[in-house]
């Protein structure tokens, strides 16, 4: 049975003219003609097994004699989406290794496995990715070490370890790739540690796999971020969902004129002065992008990260973090660009701003993820909450003109640190016509983070009650009285 699962004509011969019993059954109750069906078993073993030929194409094996296969040289693809296959059906001993449960190899034929396993054996886009590298490294695992030796254990891993390590470092940017690998290796690490033989003399290998799997991770999540980085700015700033806005006026925020601000700020050494900007030419500007970004972009990236994940059957524990750190860079991405930019720390631009994340919040127009719960959902929505709240305070921080509405609005806002607070008032260009800051207000919050910091000389507006120095009614030493005379 081995040999007629594995499509080796001369074993085969060898037993029949030895009075091999060809009508034998698995444990599963599965005959010599049921295996060479499932397998690509060639005319000569069917002539062998004195089976009919004209099984041979209904069953899925091939027509031509000696076809096995990739015997042209050209890359293979390992199909498991059979009428005949089923994860369901199978019975694995994690105890033992019987003889269908493990591949047959020595140790010249390492390099031709995991070339296979690993670099001719791709990840295919479709619905779902079966662990095809992971299950085949397993299994010549088990039969080195329930019937070879621990050394070529060893040898195995050192270079299925190796030969993963070349392939994720040669396309380090294809996130596909890199979610099957996170895929097969978790596999794998969960197949070491279930099976009672190999988990105590693969310690070294399953240190080495909880490595790269973190790794693995770093890498699609670093990927990830930077295809969002580099949209941020056009999809979430620039972007208005009107096709054509009301540009609100600004007052002069360039030279100094105008400027409506009262912080006191520290003299600056001439390696912290601003970079002046080129004077602009008439004509403006034009970028033209292949396509336009707008925030439906930023939604695009995540349901297809989302969707790769889930297509390479990725653990949800480690689907969940990912998505967590990924929204997490995205908020502290979007929500620095506000504060560090005096452009975004207006009324107006933070009402567009806020209009954008509004879509990502809904999720877009695609309903791709729908394998996310609505608790996850709500998690990841939470990391955008600073970033929602600064735009709130940018819209409202003009119209709070007492100490007991400022301090109002802090408290509701309670991930708005107060120095996020005076780094976005710093930065704030007001609109023509617009309230400015009440002075308590300004003096409270730089008082807050440094007191000793500079201030507006203030003088006191003294009232009736202010001016009374003591109950004495007025009067003149005699000295004073005399040299009046």
């Amino acid at each position: 049975m081995w040999a007629c699962s594995n499509a080796y004509e001369e074993t085969v011969q060898i037993l029949v003219e030895a009075g091999a019993n060809r009508d034998v059954v698995s444990v599963r109750g599965r005959s010599l003609k049921d295996i060479v069906l499932r397998t690509t078993a060639s005319r000569r073993i069917f002539e062998l097994l004195e089976l009919d030929t004209a099984d041979m194409r209904a069953g899925g094996a091939p027509a031509a004699e000696g076809d096995n296969g990739a015997a042209d040289g050209s890359q293979s693809r390992l199909s498991v989406d059979g009428p005949s296959y089923r994860e369901d059906d199978l019975e694995f001993d994690w105890d033992k290794c019987p003889l269908d449960q493990m591949l047959v190899f020595d140790e010249q034929s390492i390099d031709h496995i995991c070339d296979v396993a690993i670099n001719r054996l791709r990840p295919i886009r479709g619905p779902r990715q079966t662990p095809i590298a992971a299950n085949i490294i397993f299994l010549c695992a088990r039969f080195s070490h329930y019937y070879n030796s621990e050394e070529l254990t060893q040898k195995l891993f050192a270079a299925a370890l190796r030969k993963i390590v070349e392939t994720v470092r040669a396309s380090r940017d294809d996130s596909h790739l890199l979610a099957y690998w996170i895929s097969n290796a978790m596999q794998l690490l969960y197949y070491l540690k279930k099976d009672t033989g190999l988990v105590a003399t693969t310690f070294g290998a399953q240190s080495t796999l909880s490595e790269l799997i973190h790794e693995l991770v770093d890498l699609f999540v670093h990927e990830v971020e930077n295809r969002l980085s580099s949209v941020t700015e056009a999809a979430m700033m620039d972007f208005s969902s009107v096709e054509q806005p009301a540009t609100a006026r600004l007052e002069n925020a360039i030279t100094g004129l105008g400027r409506r601000r009262t912080f006191q700020t520290k003299p600056k050494s001439l390696l912290d002065l601003p970079r002046t900007s080129p004077s602009r030419t008439t004509a403006p500007r034009l970028r033209l992008p292949a396509y336009r970004v707008s925030p439906r972009t930023v939604t695009s990236i995540l349901d297809g990260t989302l969707h790769v994940l889930h297509s390479c059957r990725v653990h949800p524990s480690i689907v969940d973090q990912m998505l967590r750190q990924i929204f997490a860079f995205f908020n502290a991405d979007v929500f620095n660009r506000i504060v560090a930019s005096r452009t975004n720390c207006c009324r107006s631009r933070a009402v567009q701003i806020r209009l954008n994340l509004s879509t990502v919040e809904d999720g877009g127009a695609d309903p791709a993820p729908a394998a996310m719960t609505p608790a996850t959902r709500t998690a990841l929505l939470n990391h955008l909450r600073p970033t929602l709240q600064l735009t709130r305070f940018l819209q409202v921080i003009s119209s709070v003109q007492d100490m007991a509405g400022f301090i109002e609005t802090m408290q509701s806002l309670e991930t708005i640190t107060m120095r996020q607070a005076m780094a976005a008032m710093r930065n704030y260009k007001w609109e023509v016509g617009e309230t400015s800051f009440a002075i308590e207000v300004e003096m409270y919050v730089q008082n807050t983070l440094d007191p000793d910091a500079r201030l507006p000389f203030q003088i006191p507006a003294l009232g009736r009650e202010d001016m009374w120095i003591g109950p004495t009614a007025p009067a003149l030493p005699d000295e004073v009285v005399g040299m009046l005379g």
